[in-house]
C-alpha cells in the first residue's frame, strides 16, 4: 500500500460540522460583546464631551449649556417628570461674545442602538466649572441589544465619574435632588 496523504470525505465533513457548531455557539456571545463595546464607547464619548464642556467653561470663563434631544430632534422636556426621558443626542451651546445668546454649538450623537436617558432637560457649567442650578444626577447609557448599562454620575460641584451595571428597563435613572443643609452630598459608592 502506498503512503497516501490528504483528508477523506468523512474527515472533512466532521471538521465542517465542528466549525459550524462552534460558530453557532459563539455567535450570540460575540454579538453581546460587540453591543457592550458600542455602549461603553458611547458612554465614554458622552463622558468626554461633558468633561470638554466643563473644561471649556473654565478655560474661556463663560457659561456653557448642554441640551438633550430625542430621536426626532426635539429637546427633551418636562424634566420634573419622574420618568427618565430617552435621548440620542446632546447639543452643547455657548455664548462667545457675552451677549447672552449662544453663537457656537457642538453636537454629541450616540451610535445606533445606543440609548441615553436623564431626568434633566439640560445642564450647564459656569465659568468656574460648577453646575448651574441644581442639575446633579445620573445619565444612563445602554444598548437595546444587551443588558449592560453605563452611567455617568454628576455631583453638585460638576465633577463626574463613570459606573457600570445591568440595565433594568424599569429603573429610574435621572436627577437626584440638590443637597439641603445638613445632607450628605457625597457621591454614591464613595466612602468618607
Amino acid at each position: 500500500m502506498k503512503n497516501q496523504r490528504g483528508f477523506t470525505l468523512l474527515e472533512l465533513m466532521v471538521a465542517v460540522a465542528l466549525v459550524a457548531i462552534i460558530v453557532s455557539i459563539s455567535s450570540p456571545a460575540w454579538q453581546e460583546f460587540l453591543s457592550n463595546r458600542r455602549t461603553a464607547g458611547a458612554s465614554r464619548e458622552l463622558y468626554n464631551a461633558l468633561q470638554h464642556v466643563r473644561m471649556k467653561a473654565i478655560k474661556e470663563g463663560q457659561t456653557i449649556t448642554v441640551i438633550y434631544y430625542d430621536d426626532k430632534g426635539d429637546a427633551v422636556s418636562d424634566a420634573s417628570d419622574e420618568t427618565p426621558k430617552p435621548f440620542s443626542s446632546a447639543r452643547i451651546s455657548w455664548d462667545q461674545n457675552g451677549d447672552g445668546t449662544p453663537e457656537s454649538t457642538e453636537v454629541f450623537t450616540a451610535s445606533s442602538h445606543v440609548l441615553c436617558d436623564t431626568n434633566q432637560e439640560s445642564m450647564g457649567y459656569n465659568s468656574r466649572g460648577i453646575l448651574l442650578g441644581c442639575n446633579s444626577g445620573t445619565l444612563r447609557v445602554w444598548n437595546d441589544r444587551s443588558l449592560r448599562e453605563y452611567s455617568i454620575v454628576i455631583n453638585n460641584l460638576g465633577t463626574m465619574r463613570q459606573a457600570s451595571g445591568t440595565h433594568e428597563a424599569s429603573s429610574s435613572g435621572g436627577a437626584s435632588g440638590c443637597g439641603q443643609e445638613g445632607e450628605d452630598d457625597q457621591d454614591p459608592g464613595e466612602e468618607s
